[in-house]
């Protein structure tokens, strides 16, 4: 029986809640914070880590642009979860909290 490379379940879990995984060519993680409400919902901008909200790691789109993939409490969830990403995809390289790859 072929060997399953050790991967693979995160790797489709991942597939599957970001179709688009293959499109990024690095990710980025950055402070946000809420500065006001609309009627689509709240207005979020990137500011200091010592304003930060939370925080939201994007998927670098090789084409230009960003895609928000999710928001977490802390900088250390966020890069855990960013860990967990180029684990299952090296592609995407090590983060700089300002535009993409280091």
């Amino acid at each position: 029986m072929p060997k399953k490379h050790p991967r693979s379940k995160t790797h489709r879990k991942f597939r599957v809640l970001y179709p688009a995984i293959r499109d990024f060519d690095a990710l980025e993680i950055e402070p946000c914070a809420v500065v006001g409400d609309s009627k689509w919902g709240e207005i979020v901008e990137p500011c200091g880590p010592e304003d930060a909200h939370f925080w939201t790691v994007y998927g670098h789109y090789r084409t230009g642009g960003v895609d928000a993939l999710r928001d977490f409490p802390t900088a250390a969830r966020a890069r855990a979860f960013h860990d967990e990403l180029v684990k299952a995809f090296p592609h995407l390289g090590e983060p700089d909290t300002k535009g993409g790859r280091k």
